[in-house]
């Protein structure tokens, strides 16, 4: 219906990423199983090969965003790939339609999205030659979420009228889990938003039924009964709400140790909210082509 979040403000947030450089093995083709972060010794051996990209995949995921600025499609083709539209599990019920939530450090999102940036300003990107010869790990998940409360007007008897909630949008709390039932939560300094709120116009129209009896007398006595429909236009404004939130969890804890395994096949974001809890599911499926 309406989406009043700036393609702008999501695309910094996904261009700007913080994933880590890891020195290549020369012996084999594939990354490393150390790296050093931050002073810190990182184990990958045991992360999910989905946040893990070879020299290869950086490869391919950069020709991706090059190919699809060559062929003119506009950069929302690259950063819509895994956008996802929560789910109501608590409170409301169904699917949140005007909500979305991205992941852009799945599939290589965040790579492809700079070499579109680079290719559409004719420029070379130097960080990613780098990573193209060494490859890269995420350090950290970074989620980006937008959610609309809006109001409902019903248009048919059956239905009834829905105001929109601002505690529909007002997070409480972010949680991440995996399919083996591990939780993780974000850090409050993780958490930043912005609320807009405004009013939506709805409009239509009502029918109006008169009726009319006429009795004629003469030669023949009879009556007549006239039916009329009108139908009267109307126009309505109702407030809507609306929040962005940008949230990440880190890949790694303190100890260095990988927090989700090579053995995760889902992880699911939950929302929780004033009013009840929105979730989002995302596939980490490494055999998605990155082309």
């Amino acid at each position: 219906m309406m989406n009043i979040f700036h393609r702008s403000a999501l695309l910094f947030l996904i261009c700007n990423s913080y994933y880590g450089i890891v020195k290549a093995d020369p012996q084999n083709p594939t990354l490393s199983s150390k790296t050093v972060s931050n002073s810190r010794t990182e184990d990958i051996a045991q992360l999910n090969p989905a946040f893990i990209y070879t020299p290869m995949d950086v490869k391919l995921a950069v020709k991706r965003g090059e190919l699809v600025e060559k062929k003119g499609r506009k950069i929302d083709w690259l950063i819509n790939r895994n956008r996802q539209n929560p789910f109501w599990v608590r409170g409301n019920g169904g699917r949140s339609h005007d909500s979305y939530v991205w992941c852009s450090d799945l599939d290589g999102i965040f790579l492809s999205s700079e070499a579109y940036q680079a290719a559409s300003l004719y420029t070379t990107d130097k960080q990613l030659q780098t990573l193209e010869t060494t490859g890269a790990i995420v350090q950290q998940l970074e989620f980006t979420i937008h959610l609309t409360s809006v109001p409902h007007i019903a248009r048919w008897i059956w239905q009834k009228n829905k105001k929109a909630n601002p505690g529909d949008v007002t997070v409480i709390k972010f949680v991440l889990s995996d399919d083996h039932n591990h939780f993780f939560t974000a850090t409050s300094d993780a958490l930043s938003h912005v609320e807009t709120k405004g009013s939506i116009s709805f409009s239509g129209v009502t029918p109006v039924h008169s009726f009319s009896n006429v009795n004629v007398s003469g030669d023949y006595n009879y009556s007549a009964t006239f039916n009329r429909t009108d139908f009267v236009p109307w126009t309505v404004a109702k407030p809507y709400y609306s929040a962005n939130y940008h949230v990440y969890f880190p890949l790694f804890d303190k100890n260095g140790m990988p927090r989700i395994k090579s053995d995760v096949k889902k992880l699911t974001l939950h929302i929780i909210t004033q009013t009840g809890e929105l979730d989002a599911n995302f596939t980490l499926n490494r055999k998605k082509k990155l082309m």
